[in-house]
């Protein structure tokens, strides 16, 4: 399972395969959290499908890009792009389109 690779921060991951985005469940030992529920709220505002489902190792390296978000004050989110893991890319290993969008998103809506 991906919490046990990514510890903490796994409950903040998002994974982009195909134009879906996968984010661990809840129930799968990751606590929901405040930002992780505005990065559901603001995909859904961006027309973007979120899924939950249990994330493994392969799940990130066969993703087209991924990445974590966390809590940051007046801006609402941060979005930090996951561009390589254990040395390996994670897509092309840049900062991938979605990801742009989601940091702009907040950029351009502080409170949210």
């Amino acid at each position: 399972m991906v919490d046990l690779l990514l510890g903490q921060f796994a409950d903040h991951l998002f994974v982009v395969q195909e134009d879906k985005i996968y984010t661990p469940l809840a129930s799968g030992g990751v606590t929901g959290g405040i930002t992780r529920e505005m990065m559901i709220d603001a995909a859904r505002e961006l027309n973007r499908v979120v899924l939950q489902r249990e994330l493994t190792r392969d799940d990130l390296f066969a993703a087209d890009e991924a990445f974590f978000t966390a809590t940051s004050t007046g801006t609402g989110a941060d979005v930090m792009p996951l561009c390589e893991l254990e040395g390996r890319a994670v897509g092309t290993g840049k900062i991938g389109p979605v990801t742009e969008e989601f940091i702009r998103y907040f950029q351009e809506h502080p409170s949210k």
